[in-house]
């Protein structure tokens, strides 16, 4: 469904590329990035506290919704500020496990801290 959500936009609007943008909380991001990257799609990181900031001087509240989220966070990837993703796997023998790094940091992450 998303797959075709994402072939219409470039369809409708004669884009040759997408560009998605997601707050990296939480390890749930990990799957649709891995995804979208593996489908040829470019997903990028913004930082979560310059969400959280951005979104207080847009309108000057403390209110949070998904809604005004996705905005804060389509601007600041309109305007540059994020980070692509970038996997590198770990080792040959072990394609699951991966190394994860974002460009303002340079220290490995792994998500299965039960196998280090």
């Amino acid at each position: 469904m998303f797959e075709r959500w994402i072939q219409d936009l470039l369809n409708t609007y004669k884009l040759s590329s997408v560009m998605v943008g997601m707050e990296p909380t939480g390890h749930y991001w990990f799957s649709l990035a891995r995804w979208l990257v593996a489908q040829g799609n470019e997903a990028v990181l913004v930082n979560p506290h310059f969400v959280k900031k951005n979104k207080e001087n847009r309108d000057n509240t403390p209110s949070k919704s998904d809604r005004k989220d996705a905005l804060v966070i389509a601007d600041m990837i309109k305007n540059g500020y994020y980070s692509p993703v970038r996997f590198h796997y770990a080792t040959n023998a072990d394609p699951v496990r991966y190394m994860f790094w974002s460009s303002n940091k340079n220290l490995p992450f792994h998500p299965n801290f039960e196998s280090l």
